[in-house]
């Protein structure tokens, strides 16, 4: 028969003390992995708040126009007249303009919220209207029997656009015409978090409005959501003072500082990403 030695008790305890080592050290290494997690989610979440609305903004203040182009400014709202179409000129009908449009995007200009539009005098200066009124037109001859005459082109539509209340001496044939919609940017507190973001909403003619919508946030204190401005007298250094006329306005510094929505845990502040992003209107800092 063979003689079968088991553990001592220092043995078993000797095991039992490495395994509680080894298995702390274990704990500890997935708390500290779990912490690191959170930590850099917090981090990406609040770097993506900060950039999510950055490319809606380059898309749309890239192409305001500094003489026309902001309609009201404080730090914390924007309202501005983005050009959407483009087209030419051609003459009066009745009590509406006859404008060819460019060939453009249907589903651009399906979308609500016309406000008005802009002719170019022979100065190179851009006067705008807010007249909402705007039809489909088929005053083909308005253009062709123009002085001088203005070829319809391929792929080109016809729109009557309202002619402004005291309508000025009516545009020569092919002067530039802009038609915009008007934009209002915003920083308010969520009514469901509570939490700081930037809304954009389009106004009508009149000044009404869709529901606001969410394109960036949450950010933290407002002394850093907002807007500051390049001006003629400070083109390379965003001030919060609002310049007047706003026409003095080159530019905006739109702030962006992100913070997560849920902090990490044993997290010792909010996380956030301190951004800012600088806008020139037709790009131009001077």
């Amino acid at each position: 028969m063979t003689n079968r030695r088991g553990l001592s008790l220092v043995e078993l305890l000797i095991a039992m003390t490495v395994a509680g080592i080894v298995g702390a050290s274990l704990i500890a290494l997935l708390l500290s992995q779990g912490r690191w997690s959170e930590r850099t989610t917090a981090e990406r979440d609040s770097r993506a708040a900060a950039r999510g609305p950055a490319s809606i903004l380059a898309a749309e203040l890239r192409m305001v126009d500094p003489s026309w182009g902001v309609e009201a400014a404080t730090t914390q709202s924007v309202t501005i007249r983005i050009p959407y179409a483009m087209g030419l000129f051609c003459g009066v009908s009745g009590s509406t303009y006859i404008v060819q449009l460019l060939p453009n995007d249907a589903a651009l200009m399906a979308q609500p919220g016309h406000s008005g539009y802009a002719i170019r005098n022979n100065g190179g200066f851009y006067t705008w209207y807010q007249e909402a009124g705007k039809a489909a037109s088929t005053a083909t001859t308005s253009c062709t029997g123009a002085t001088p005459a203005v070829e319809i082109l391929p792929g080109t539509t016809l729109v009557a656009l309202t002619v402004p209340g005291s309508p000025p001496t009516a545009p020569d044939p092919g002067m530039p015409v802009m038609l915009a919609r008007r934009i209002r940017y915003s920083y308010a507190n969520s009514g469901t978090t509570g939490l700081r973001m930037l809304y954009r909403e389009v106004l009508d003619a009149s000044g009404g409005d869709a529901v606001a919508e969410e394109i960036g946030g949450p950010f933290t204190e407002a002394s850093a959501a907002r807007f500051t401005f390049f001006t003629r007298t400070s083109p390379t250094t965003a001030v919060a003072t609002v310049p007047s006329p706003l026409t003095d306005i080159l530019g905006l510094q739109v702030g962006l500082p992100g913070r997560a929505e849920r902090n990490p845990r044993m997290a010792t502040g909010t996380v956030s990403a301190d951004l800012s992003t600088a806008f020139f209107f037709t790009n131009r800092a001077n």
